[in-house]
């Protein structure tokens, strides 16, 4: 795990822009666990998932395939919908949309392999 005063880094989750803060402010103890869950649960999935604080009560995040498919790289923007979605809602959407995009490249990612690919943060 990598961190810095406003980044966070575990396996394929990570935090950047005030996305730290914003989970220790609005994550209580159970949410917290159902966190670590996710991550474990994305620890093997090529696909990154960033968050970042997008104002004082919303995340936004990311996923993204780093390796170019069909000669282009993948990166799909959300952002935490504020009547609907709770933070921890929002970052299991967000592993949902993980597992599809991988699901949809499997026979690339086969190919390619499963290295790890870690976000410059």
């Amino acid at each position: 795990m990598n961190t810095t005063n406003s980044d966070l880094s575990f396996g394929r989750i990570h935090c950047v822009s005030g996305g730290k803060q914003f989970l220790e402010r609005n994550l209580n103890k159970t949410q917290r666990a159902e966190l670590y869950k996710l991550i474990q649960s994305q620890k093997d999935n090529p696909v990154n998932i960033t968050l970042a604080q997008y104002t004082n009560k919303r995340l936004c995040g990311w996923t993204t395939f780093e390796e170019k498919i069909n000669g282009e790289y993948h990166r799909k923007d959300y952002t935490q919908r504020l009547l609907i979605d709770s933070p921890i809602k929002f970052i299991k959407r967000l592993c949902k949309k993980a597992d599809e995009l991988k699901n949809k490249f499997q026979d690339n990612i086969n190919e390619i392999g499963t290295k790890d690919f870690e976000l410059s943060i």
